[in-house]
């Protein structure tokens, strides 16, 4: 049995179509596990009042965050391959099929798959994320790059022993696949299963706080590691300067900091960018569109 993992808070209109998603697929041996964050909408009645037995509710006793429901969801599992989908996004048919043959034919630990990134406003269509093609991804890839979300994620239950953490505010996939990579094998899967979808296509000042937040953490917590993957360290940098610069803060330590690593011209010229106040300018000319917005959702 596959045990399907949904985090949601208040979530009541667009949960319907996500468990409907999941509820379709060609494997039917499922379990789907609502973890309800303590929504105080009309989700309890909607779960409850389905009628596929297949459905299970487990609501957190207070709202703790989507990092925290996703390991209520993992405690309340009984299936010994665990997925996760969002309560606002869609699988597309085949996939729970697709990535178990993946499973069963590579002995990977864990699938993750691509998926279509639809902006609700624009129209505008992307592919997530750009990689090649389909294959084991190593432990400095997925510190190096954010590659993972979490409603493509698949893996055996021991995987899961790796559980989210909950002090992360964004990117919390991203974090957990550092982790569970470290001790378990991962493979991509170059074919778009999953549809999510950004209703807004700019973060909120509050949203790249989370982003300065997490990776401040970051910086901290793998700090150990950084020595011998500069790379690893880079990514935070780059991610904590550009928060910082947008929601006007200083970033001067960041940029020099980045620049001692590569000793790159073009970080170089961030620098100077960045003292003469082109950096925030050029960040609003290209929009500030949300990145990793896939990634780093919190429900």
């Amino acid at each position: 049995m596959i045990s399907v993992i949904i985090p949601t808070y208040n979530r009541e209109k667009t949960l319907p179509d996500a468990m409907k998603s999941v509820l379709d697929q060609s494997i039917t041996d499922i379990e789907l596990i609502i973890a309800d964050d303590c929504s105080t909408d009309g989700t309890e009645k909607l779960v409850k009042e389905m009628a596929d037995p297949r459905v299970r509710y487990v609501r957190l006793p207070g709202n703790q965050g989507a990092c925290a429901a996703r390991n209520a969801g993992i405690d309340a599992a009984r299936g010994e391959i665990i997925a996760f989908q969002d309560s606002d996004d869609k699988w597309l048919p085949g996939k729970l099929e697709r990535q178990l043959a993946v499973l069963k034919e590579t002995g990977a630990d864990v699938c993750f798959h691509s998926l279509k990134k639809i902006y609700t406003d624009s129209g505008k269509v992307e592919d997530f994320p750009r990689i090649a093609g389909s294959r084991f991804m190593s432990h400095q890839e997925m510190c190096n790059e954010v590659v993972i979300s979490t409603q493509t994620i698949m893996g055996v239950r021991k995987a899961f022993q790796v559980r989210f953490d909950p002090a992360v505010k964004k990117a919390q996939d991203y974090d957990w696949g550092i982790r569970a990579s470290r001790e378990f094998s991962f493979y991509f899967l170059k074919e778009a299963l999953a549809e999510q979808y950004v209703h807004n296509d700019s973060i909120t000042a509050q949203g790249w706080r989370s982003v300065k937040e997490s990776r401040e953490y970051f910086l901290q917590k793998y700090k150990e590691e950084f020595p011998e993957n500069p790379g690893f360290e880079l990514l935070q940098l780059r991610k904590l300067a550009k928060s910082k610069v947008i929601i006007g803060e200083d970033a001067s330590k960041e940029y020099g900091r980045i620049y001692q690593i590569t000793h790159n011209r073009q970080d170089l010229a961030k620098i100077l960018l960045y003292r003469t106040g082109f950096m925030k300018l050029l960040y609003k000319m290209r929009g500030i569109q949300e990145e990793n917005t896939i990634s780093e959702k919190n429900r």
